[in-house]
């Protein structure tokens, strides 16, 4: 009988991380894999008209991925005349995921490009390497949706239902007035018969040199 009870004699509990033998067992989460994983593109929306200037260029303009504040930069390329029929375009190139909206008519180069921090530098570094391949892709569609019959009209009771994300912050010509206000701006000249001189996409629409805002 008392050997017995010797062998009931209660064992030690085993604590989280140990292992019955008495060795501390790691806790450590392995290491996820990171091959295959698809880099995480940083999202830069701008918009583009041509530069009216004698030098040519394309004139670039975007709310700065560093502090937010209305950037405008002239690029060397010029717009590919295609541009006026694909005005919105996507694509990505080296660290950045692009969305382009073409803003119509030419407009004046700035008098010397904006300081650019860390960020925009990057951004704007890899849409002029990227240029001339999204002016070919730009050919290309415009060439695509000319040759491609338009689609059927839709059934009399059938419905479209759309989600929009609206910004009320966007300067896309960055000349100080917001496009909501533009926009109204426009549409109330137009209802009193007043020339045009709200337009989101120009920053000097009465073309005296001065940027509207």
């Amino acid at each position: 009988m008392d050997g017995d009870r010797k062998n009931l004699r209660p064992r030690p509990a085993v604590q989280r991380g140990d292992v019955p033998d008495g060795s501390r067992a790691s806790t450590a989460r392995p290491a996820e894999p990171t091959a295959g994983r698809r880099p995480v593109l940083g999202n830069a929306s701008v918009t583009i008209q041509p530069s009216s200037g004698a030098a040519g260029g394309t004139v670039v303009a975007w709310p700065s991925l560093d502090h937010g504040n209305s950037v405008r930069h002239l690029i060397a390329g010029s717009m590919d005349a295609a541009w006026s029929t694909v005005p919105i375009f996507a694509d990505s190139h080296g660290g950045h995921q692009f969305f382009i909206t073409s803003g119509g008519g030419s407009t004046a180069p700035p008098t010397e490009n904006d300081f650019l921090d860390t960020a925009d530098a990057a951004m704007i570094a890899d849409l002029e390497a990227a240029w001339a391949d999204f002016n070919a892709a730009i050919t290309t569609f415009s060439a695509a949706a000319q040759n491609t019959p338009p689609p059927p009209p839709p059934a009399t009771d059938s419905r479209g239902f759309w989600r929009i994300k609206a910004d009320w912050s966007l300067d896309s010509d960055s000349d100080g007035i917001l496009d909501h206000a533009e926009f109204a701006l426009a549409a109330a000249q137009a209802a009193a018969g007043d020339g045009l001189v709200g337009n989101p996409h120009n920053a000097d629409t009465n073309n005296d040199g001065i940027p509207d805002g």
